[in-house]
């Protein structure tokens, strides 16, 4: 919360204060009040990025032991299917069902948090480049005659940085958040849900075949 509150702090002015304070005495006052703004909002995107990549990572990771699940269940349906064993090839049949369901949403996640984590990526990059001009300004402008336009520029030009935009630092951060929080309740949903049905099942694990006919053969038992 301690993250999120300076974040909202910094989009909704207080962390400029340090700026119109310093107008009062020099310009180099003004770059290096800016400078020192910029440069912690920089920092605030770079960990967003950082967490928006471990989200990813998380994702990936996810994707990839849910298809070596599906590749095990479908070892476990042929062998169900060889012993004739209907009541337990459709508990498998109903954990393949269920698990296709997650990939889907799986992948949809995947495509956000890519998103997610290029929207993260372009902010650092803007932000990057505003401290160096910031930088680079100080420098230029340091024999140059105080005016108000000098800190009106700078505060019009970072209204138009992705960092406090519709899609800024806030937003962006609480959907990287709330993806996290998902992952996490999926993961330990499905870890509690069919484990100990499957567990004794995989011990048997035969091939793969067509389980079509095998959903067939339950759907006659079931009538």
């Amino acid at each position: 919360m301690g993250l999120l509150r300076r974040i909202g702090d910094l989009i909704t002015g207080k962390a400029t204060r340090a700026v119109e304070e310093a107008e009062g005495n020099d310009i180099d006052a003004v770059y290096r009040a800016a400078v020192t703004e910029a440069r912690n909002e920089l920092e605030e995107a770079e960990d967003l990025l950082r967490q928006a990549g471990g989200v990813l990572y998380g994702l990936q990771q996810k994707k990839k032991d849910q298809d070596a699940e599906m590749k095990q269940l479908d070892l476990d349906i042929t062998e169900a299917m060889k012993q004739q064993n209907v009541q337990i090839g459709g508990i498998l049949i109903q954990s393949k069902d269920k698990l296709t369901a997650e990939i889907t949403q799986t992948e949809a996640d995947l495509i956000t948090a890519q998103a997610e984590l290029q929207s993260v990526s372009q902010i650092v990059q803007e932000q990057e480049t505003e401290v160096q001009n910031l930088v680079r300004e100080q420098e230029t402008a340091k024999n140059a005659v105080k005016t108000d336009s000098i800190l009106t520029n700078i505060q019009n030009r970072k209204k138009n940085l992705g960092i406090h935009g519709n899609e800024g630092l806030t937003n962006v951060r609480a959907k990287v958040q709330q993806a996290k929080a998902n992952t996490a309740t999926m993961n330990n949903l499905h870890a509690s849900s069919t484990q100990g049905q499957l567990e004794q099942l995989r011990k048997n694990a035969s091939t793969s075949s067509s389980e079509d006919r095998f959903r067939q053969m339950m759907s006659g038992e079931t009538k």
